[in-house]
């Protein structure tokens, strides 16, 4: 591929750049107690053929629930995890039964975050990208691609003549 170099830079720095955005985010957003699901992301960059990236972030499960909140659901339903309230309780001093409280969730449902935590985790992405692009090493590796796309191009015309 044409840029090796510089989608290896890139790669290399932009992850751990976008891990640390999405756990900055989680607690902009409040959402970190225990701090399990902020621990859980990881990220990493990929460049299909064409040199287009794509981001892969990961974590927890309750992740999922963070970002998208909970319906509520139907009398009988499973209830969440008690042990993840319990956990909850205590990092948060919030007093109460566990079970109660997660009947009030089936019953009420929990407000997501996914759209206001998209925008602002694509906003600080951005500028991430921004500042890498005056990265002195992600340059220089763009630099060095280029020369190599340009050699490579030009390979073998110094044995060409050319005719008027």
């Amino acid at each position: 591929m044409a840029l090796d170099n510089f989608q290896r830079e890139l790669s290399r720095d932009l992850a751990p750049r976008v891990t640390a955005v999405v756990r900055e985010a989680l607690a902009v957003f409040d959402k970190v107690a225990t701090g399990e699901s902020s621990r859980s992301v990881s990220t990493r960059v990929r460049f299909n053929s064409s040199g287009e990236y794509r981001l892969q972030i990961r974590g927890r499960e309750g992740l999922r629930y963070i970002l998208d909140g909970r319906r509520p659901q139907p009398d009988g339903a499973p209830l969440p995890p008690i042990d993840q309230i319990v956990r909850w309780q205590a990092a948060r001093g919030v007093r109460g039964n566990p079970y109660a409280i997660a009947r009030s969730i089936n019953a009420r449902g929990i407000p997501g975050i996914r759209d206001e935590f998209t925008e602002y985790v694509l906003r600080r992405i951005r500028d991430e990208i921004n500042d890498l692009a005056r990265d002195s090493r992600v340059i220089n590796a763009f630099r060095q691609d280029v020369r190599e796309l340009i050699i490579s191009r030009f390979r073998g015309l110094e044995s060409t003549t050319i005719t008027r």
